[in-house]
């Protein structure tokens, strides 16, 4: 919501008020424009649109009209020719818009778990056990949506954890715990928040958080690959290799008998596919928060019978190490094949070329086990590093199944278990098949380039850091991806009619060895350019050039090109505290000043009593205000955030606001004449609106009483203006130095340019009456050799404005 809104708008906030209807329209119909054009039945990308989110359905007492206003969202997109469903995001089981007034075509909700204590990320909450029985209860005929599932947290302002623990509280083993819970209580679509976070630049951050909106996601700010992502990507991999599991019922629990495990610490539903009869036991510990290892026995359904696996009498059981989930799955097609069950997890399942191909993995010395029926003549076992015997372990199964038994280790890499015109059966450790890549190949026609609709072939691609797209041209396979250091490049591609491979446009020499010996596999290797092992950055430690950032605390300063502040009344329902009988209103957005730094100041004619000044500033969390009389500085004051964020009871709550006295230094007040009193405040950001009342949005940043003390001295007058910082044409970074905790600010190509002249200004905000030392230097993260071509630097170099002189 943009801020203008929240001062400009009477009426009620996120309602049908008029006034509200007449502000958002124009956004909310340029938005319904884009929609059309790119809708999947134009040929686009979208398949749903969200009209609101986190917005609860009663009414509320003093907010009415929120009802009508969901159902005037989507009359306007069905009136400008939106035809997708339309979704609504609840803040929790609280069934809004699923029924009733404003109802949507298709309900979600969002979750988080396990809360955002990233002091403490080795501390988990335990999973949530009632997805399924309340998305039956709500709308059981709808696929259950998960719009918004944590897959990070906020981080705020202060000495806080940083995202790096962020990233350990949300880590692979949560993704794998909490994420796999959705896959049990039979969630069909979920979006994660975020898969990357990025940066709130400019003067966009809600209040509570700082520059950086990394919140440990799975790609980092600086846009890095994490482990995070690697879990994410195997996940990913297995959905679309798992048609079977996109309708799915829920056939039971081991908490309802409909499941058996030996051991009473793990938990396991059963998901079945009512067409294919296709099976998912997905299973954790009953205590989703434990960090034991266990194993169990699991008795499954398949179309030879009831089994209970592992069918190796030596086995010790199907291991979860410590906080895991697994998908055991039984009846399991791949391409023309099938699996009887498994106890490992599938990567890559389906058909590369005409072959039908398996990649199974699991844990580094952890046994595993599947039944497959293989086909064509059987070759030898072989890993990248040779004879793969010792790994694996094959024997009759039942009704003419082999079982596959193996146990990987990170160093043998990929083992072929089968090779034949027909069947390809690859298995590797975890570490290891999450070194893939599978691009898929674009079909023809409209929907080419999606999944399932236009495209069902893919190749499977292990080396680069990241693979970006592949193609097929002629006999030629043309991968695009990134490299950070030189390495092999192993495909897995089509059996016949392919002969060469390029990366990056370049050809790849194939290599002879035990593994390229496979058919339809192509090894070779792939080097770092030069020009990208030699990158050097500039040193910052001369050539800076500086003014006066604040020449409007000078007493002379001419304001005369100011703002007066006028208005006696506010749209903000949070009204001043006190001031001048008859003294305007002093928010900065009432006045246009909605982001960033604000300047006031204020003018009155002094008796030689006045001793002091009594302000309150609202500025929002980790704000700060520094004053000056006739030039003198006073002093600064200074708001807080609250560590961690919405964990209850709150022990240290947050100030967005100070109520302070300033008292005058000695000399500075002038009686007999004009004095002028400057406030400099930060903006950080608006509130949000909270899930039962819009209003909270309209926060009164600016300074919400004034009065002179010792005197009843009155101000004259009052006039604000604002100062920024901007990198190339962008604000990229705050620092607040008694808080932190971000001194680090990655800026992306695109703002930077990486091959011209850029121009870094910096407005240093001394808060004491100390001189302040800075330092600044530019830091590579890590170099990558990349395929994905020129990046537009956007607003570089812009012609500088000179600012307001007085």
């Amino acid at each position: 919501m943009p801020h203008w809104v929240t001062a400009e708008v009477p009426g009620y906030l996120r309602a049908n008020s008029t006034s509200y209807t007449e502000a958002y329209l124009p956004y909310w119909k340029a938005i319904a424009d884009v929609t059309v054009k790119n809708q999947i039945t134009s040929g686009g990308p979208i398949i749903a649109i969200q009209v609101d989110n986190e917005y609860i359905q009663p009414e509320s007492p003093g907010n009415p009209g929120k009802m009508g206003y969901f159902e005037d969202l989507q009359k306007v997109l069905r009136e400008e020719g939106v035809v997708i469903p339309t979704t609504y995001n609840d803040p929790g089981q609280m069934k809004s818009y699923a029924q009733g007034q404003g109802k949507v075509d298709l309900y979600g909700l969002d979750s988080y778990s396990n809360g955002f204590d990233c002091l403490h990320p080795e501390v988990w909450q335990p999973v949530t056990t009632n997805y399924y029985e309340y998305h039956m209860e709500t709308n059981p005929e709808q696929p259950w949506f998960i719009p918004e599932f944590q897959a990070g947290s906020l981080d705020p302002w202060g000495p806080a954890a940083g995202y790096e623990n962020c990233r350990k509280l949300t880590g692979p083993d949560y993704e794998s715990v909490f994420h796999l819970n959705l896959w049990a209580n039979n969630v069909k679509l979920v979006s994660y928040y975020m898969g990357y976070g990025g940066t709130s630049w400019g003067h966009i951050p809600f209040h509570k958080v700082y520059t950086s909106y990394d919140l440990g996601a799975s790609i980092s700010e600086p846009r890095q690959l994490t482990s995070k992502y690697t879990e994410l990507k195997r996940q990913g991999l297995f959905i679309r290799s798992a048609p079977d599991f996109i309708t799915t019922d829920v056939i039971g629990t081991t908490a309802n008998g409909k499941v058996n495990v030996t051991g009473a610490s793990v938990f396991a539903t059963f998901l079945q596919n009512p067409a294919t009869k296709a099976g998912f036991y997905i299973a954790r510990q009953l205590d989703s928060t434990s960090t034991a290892t266990v194993s169990f026995g699991l008795s499954v359904s398949t179309s030879a019978g009831p089994l209970t696996l592992p069918l190796s009498s030596s086995s010790p059981g199907i291991t979860l190490k410590g906080r895991q989930s697994k998908v055991i799955v039984t009846d399991f097609t791949f391409g023309s094949s099938k699996a009887l069950y498994s106890t490992a997890s599938i990567l890559f399942a389906g058909k590369i070329g005409s072959r039908d191909v398996l990649h199974l993995y699991g844990d580094s010395g952890v046994e595993h086990e599947a039944a497959i029926k293989f086909k064509g003549g059987r070759k030898a076992l072989k890993t990248a590093a040779g004879n793969g015997q010792g790994i694996v372990q094959l024997q009759d199964g039942p009704s003419g199944y082999t079982l596959i038994k193996f146990k990987p280790t990170d160093t043998s890499g990929v083992t072929t278990v089968w090779e034949s015109d027909s069947t390809l059966i690859l298995i590797s450790s975890a570490d290891q098949a999450g070194s893939f890549f599978s691009p898929a190949i674009s079909g023809s026609g409209t929907y080419g380039n999606f999944w399932q609709f236009g495209s069902k072939s893919a190749i499977l691609v292990q080396g680069p850091y990241l693979v970006r797209s592949a193609s097929v041209k002629g006999s030629t396979i043309d991968i695009v991806g990134d490299i950070e250091k030189d390495t092999t490049l192993t495909v897995v591609a089509p059996t016949s009619g392919i002969s060469t491979i390029t990366f990056n446009g370049k050809k790849v020499t194939l290599s002879s060895g035990a593994f390229s010996a496979v058919k339809g596999i192509f090894v070779g290797k792939i080097a770092v350019s030069n020009s990208v092992q030699n990158v050097k950055v500039p040193s910052l430690s001369s050539g800076w050039r500086f003014t006066d950032a604040l020449p409007e605390i000078k007493s002379k300063y001419s304001d005369d090109k100011w703002t007066v502040a006028t208005k006696k009344d506010t749209n903000s329902p949070y009204k001043p505290y006190y001031g001048d009988a008859d003294g305007p209103v002093l928010y900065g957005c009432d006045y246009g000043y909605c982001e960033g730094h604000v300047l006031w100041r204020g003018r009155f004619t002094a008796s030689g009593s006045e001793k002091a000044v009594n302000l309150s500033i609202n500025g929002g969390e980790a704000f700060a205000a520094s004053v000056w009389l006739n030039g003198k500085f006073i002093k600064t004051t200074y708001g807080k955030s609250t560590y961690p964020a919405y964990i209850w009871p709150i022990l240290d709550p947050a100030l967005e606001e100070t109520d302070e006295t300033f008292t005058f230094p000695a000399g500075a007040l002038l009686p007999g004449k004009e004095n002028v009193l400057t406030v400099l405040q930060d903006n950080m950001g608006l509130n949000q609106t909270n899930d039962w009342n819009a209003e909270t949005s309209k926060s009164p940043r600016g300074i919400r009483g004034y009065k002179l003390i010792g005197a009843d001295t009155t101000f004259t007058s009052w006039k604000n203006w604002r100062a920024s910082m901007w990198i190339n044409g962008w604000l990229m970074g705050r620092v607040v130095g008694n808080l932190g905790p971000q001194f680090k600010f990655p800026v992306h190509e695109g703002i930077l340019d990486y091959r011209g002249k850029n121009t870094i200004a910096l407005a240093i905000w001394s808060m004491e009456d100390a001189p302040v030392s800075v330092s600044v230097k530019i830091e590579v993260d890590a170099v990558y050799d990349s395929g994905k071509g020129d990046t537009k630097v956007i607003g570089a170099n812009e012609k500088w404005v000179k600012r307001l002189e007085g």
